[in-house]
């Protein structure tokens, strides 16, 4: 409302001036037309002139406020061609924005439906496995049983050797060489010893 303002005045300012003008015209008309009343051809020449004359001092007039109108024209361009480019500029940031949600959605989509059915499947191949263990080692219970059974008696009738070897052949001493040496050889029960028992002493002498 406010710019409307200052237009209507120069609307009406233009319209006083130009009726200013007119009564001025007419009143040269008239007295140019009765100083050559009696030259008509040199009265049109001098009202030609005059027109000519009266159109420049309009034109000359209105050219400082072309100008400036110009210029406001030319600002108000300026202006609004760089509002335009902020806007466009926001407008892509905002298009970009859009578009990079626009993937992260469809990443989050892929990324849940991907997961819908991994808990399934965890607990399918975990079952699997079970299963398999369980077929292997049916399989193999048979062959581990006799292994165990087998390892068993070799330890028992090992420790039952051991167990009757005599104590003399499980003693050792240090010798001044630093060599280590069976008591039994050291003693005299090394002969009753193989008295004793021919297995002993076959050990005795393996050791």
């Amino acid at each position: 409302m406010e710019d409307l303002c200052p237009l209507k005045k120069s609307k009406n300012k233009r319209w006083k001036y130009q009726k200013r003008l007119d009564q001025l015209t007419e009143k040269i008309e008239d007295t140019l037309r009765k100083d050559f009343v009696s030259n008509p051809g040199g009265y049109q020449l001098v009202k030609d002139l005059y027109d000519t004359e009266v159109l420049v001092a309009c034109h000359e007039m209105a050219l400082p406020t072309l100008q400036e109108v110009e210029h406001e024209l030319h600002d108000q361009i300026s202006k609004a061609a760089h509002e335009k480019e902020i806007v466009f500029t926001k407008y892509k940031k905002i298009q970009d924005f859009d578009n990079l949600v626009e993937s992260k959605q469809n990443l989050i989509r892929v990324l849940v439906k991907q997961n819908l059915g991994a808990r399934e499947r965890l607990d399918y191949q975990q079952n699997e496995l079970i299963q398999y263990i369980q077929a292997s080692l049916g399989n193999h219970e048979g062959e581990i049983k006799s292994i165990k059974q087998s390892l068993d008696d070799n330890i028992a009738n090992e420790v039952g050797k051991f167990t009757s070897i005599p104590l003399p052949y499980l003693e050792h001493t240090k010798q001044q060489g630093k060599s280590r040496c069976a008591v039994v050889d050291l003693s005299l029960q090394r002969l009753g010893g193989c008295g004793q028992s021919s297995q002993n002493c076959m050990i005795h002498k393996g050791t």
